[in-house]
């Protein structure tokens, strides 16, 4: 793994410290419940470093309001973090940073927005 590699998913699993629950013992393995449900897969997913790209993005008002979202909700902790998607097929999925975009997209915000892509190895 690239350095620049090594720090964005540093950035990006420092996301999920925030959803952690007693059943995931790291940031990773928030990121994979979080994503499971999110992907609606039978079962928990292995996305990280070891099989999976990362890349930086900025992305428009029109691109942001193309991601595939879990939930409508809006309020929460104002955060300008990026979002966190996995790249599905042509699909982006939000797996971190709904609420912000719901947020964003509410407010009618301009752009450019800061996204952290993940991208699973072709299998």
């Amino acid at each position: 793994m690239a350095d620049d590699g090594a720090q964005l998913w540093k950035r990006a699993l420092a996301q999920f410290e925030f959803h952690r629950q007693r059943t995931d013992p790291t940031a990773l393995d928030a990121m994979n419940r979080i994503a499971q449900k999110c992907l609606h897969l039978a079962a928990r997913p292995s996305f990280g470093p070891a099989n999976c790209a990362i890349r930086a993005a900025s992305v428009s008002r029109t691109e942001l309001s193309q991601l595939r979202r879990f939930h409508p909700r809006t309020k929460g902790y104002p955060s300008f973090e990026p979002v966190v998607v996995i790249e599905s097929g042509s699909d982006l999925i939000v797996v971190e940073g709904n609420t912000r975009v719901n947020r964003w997209l509410e407010e009618r915000r301009e752009g450019p927005f800061p996204m952290l892509i993940v991208t699973p190895a072709a299998a």
